[in-house]
């Protein structure tokens, strides 16, 4: 789990990114208000990442 500490001073909702893995599949990464009562304009939540490439190394 990573905190979110946005470099902009107009985003005033801080966030998680938590990865998980499930079986077999690649790791997902989903996004998250670190304080469940902010801004619903800050849905994080409703984001769907989606993995295009494997990552380097």
């Amino acid at each position: 789990r990573v905190l979110v500490d946005w470099r902009d001073e107009s985003v005033d909702t801080e966030a998680w990114l938590d990865f998980a893995k499930d079986g077999e599949g690649p790791p997902r990464l989903k996004m998250a208000k670190v304080d469940p009562e902010a801004d619903f304009s800050s849905d994080f939540e409703d984001l769907a990442f989606t993995r295009v490439a494997a990552c380097p190394g």
